[in-house]
């Protein structure tokens, strides 16, 4: 297995975030609801993504924050089965160290992912 990559903190990860020069814009009032939607994806992942990573690591993991999830081998197929099984607002994974979080259009890549 490969060398997992150092975990960023929160506060490296907004800083590395804000030396972008394509950093995306959001309005003020949006800014607060998509901190409030990091955090709730980082604190999913821990409850949820690492107890699978042994077992399922690089497939997709689709939570609801009720604690329901689905994990599947093709993103797609999670993201298809978690609107059918969980419904909206879930946030969807790639387990392992390039994770993905996507929750209602607002998405959070690891830093340390080669664009794969």
């Amino acid at each position: 297995m490969f060398g997992m990559p150092p975990k960023m903190d929160r506060e490296a990860m907004d800083m590395a975030e804000e030396s972008r020069p394509y950093k995306k814009q959001y309005p003020p009032e949006l800014q607060s609801e998509r901190r409030r939607a990091q955090e709730m994806g980082d604190r999913l992942y821990e409850q949820y993504g690492k107890p699978l990573e042994a077992e399922h690591w690089g497939m997709y993991l689709a939570v609801h924050p009720n604690g329901q999830y689905v994990v599947d081998e093709d993103r797609e197929a999670a993201h298809n089965r978690a609107l059918n099984e969980l419904g909206k607002g879930y946030f969807l994974f790639q387990v392992g160290p390039k994770a993905t979080v996507r929750w209602t259009g607002i998405r959070r890549v690891d830093l340390h992912s080669n664009g794969d």
